[in-house]
């Protein structure tokens, strides 16, 4: 068994021997990011060597050539407007494009042959990002309760990703707070305990980032302490009801005790009536007929009490 394992170990090893004599060695560098607009410089590893070397650039998918260096002259391929971006540097054997465009999004190879043929390549990838900016929040706060929705949004970068902040304490999913979507919105479960009300969002991707900030003050009213968070449009509508409503029953109360006050007098007024009335004999009628038969019957008791006997 370990007479096996040498074998293959010196196998590969043989393998590496040869392909650094005659054969080809190929690398992978890092991916490189570039900004929509500006220069980028797709570097090489490869040391550059006094004698005399063929140096080619070329793109993968579709499999083009982009610039040659040989004799100390460059040699670009390709249309007037895209080799007019092109640039070459002799003594590090980079790459250098300007004004980038989405389409320049890709695979490039570098391929340098030395005198004796033997080649050695590298692949980088070069990714073209637009620069964030036009960073927004737009705050929603649920009425009566004060849980507020912020979302940030951008008017341009690609592949932008969210991040949001509380001070300078980073916010994720936790009791007070939940990101959804890609992370461009943050709901805020609020409690009378959190301190600080400014929120930063920051909009990013891998060539730029840009914020925004907002005061949630300015958008709910937030107490020093307490239990509740009430809105401040809340807090109008019932002191705009308590002015109404006030003057509404104080009125209703003055109506009520008159109304009593008057009942009152009136009962009384009727005890005094039923008093008098009570004096009057039940045969006196009866009697002032009997003696006076011409008499005509008496009308009320007032008039029965102005004839007395």
């Amino acid at each position: 068994m370990w007479q096996l394992c040498a074998g293959r170990v010196w196998s590969l090893v043989c393998v590496f021997l040869f392909a650094i004599c005659v054969g080809e060695i190929q690398t992978l560098r890092p991916p490189v990011n570039g900004t929509l607009g500006q220069s980028i410089v797709l570097p090489v590893g490869i040391p550059p060597t006094p004698e005399d070397v063929e140096v080619v650039w070329k793109r993968k998918e579709p499999d083009a050539r982009i610039a040659r260096y040989m004799n100390k002259n460059v040699e670009t391929f390709g249309t007037e407007e895209y080799t007019g971006r092109i640039k070459f540097h002799p003594e590090n054997y980079s790459l250098q494009i300007s004004v980038l465009q989405r389409e320049d999004s890709g695979v490039y190879e570098v391929i340098v042959t030395g005198a004796l043929g033997r080649e050695t390549s590298e692949l980088v990838r070069l990714d073209v990002y637009e620069r964030v900016s036009g960073t927004n929040i737009r705050s929603t706060v649920t009425q009566g309760i004060c849980n507020i929705t912020l979302t940030c949004s951008v008017t341009s970068g690609d592949l932008t990703s969210f991040r949001w902040w509380r001070g300078r304490e980073e916010l994720g999913n936790d009791s007070n707070h939940y990101l959804s979507g890609y992370g461009e919105e943050l709901r805020i479960y609020y409690t009378s305990d959190v301190k600080e009300s400014v929120h930063t969002c920051e909009a990013w991707n891998a060539v730029s980032k840009d914020t925004a900030q907002v005061e949630l003050s300015g958008v709910c009213n937030i107490p020093v302490s307490g239990v509740s968070v009430t809105n401040s449009s809340d807090i109008n509508c019932i002191a705009l009801l308590l002015v109404f409503l006030i003057p509404c029953v104080a009125f209703s109360i003055y109506k009520c005790r008159r109304h009593s006050s008057r009942s009152e007098g009136l009962a009384n007024a009727a005890d005094g009536r039923s008093f008098e009335r009570a004096s009057v004999p039940n045969n006196y009628a009866s009697q002032v007929n009997s003696e006076n038969p011409e008499s005509p019957p008496p009308v009320s008791a007032e008039v029965q009490r102005s004839s007395g006997t």
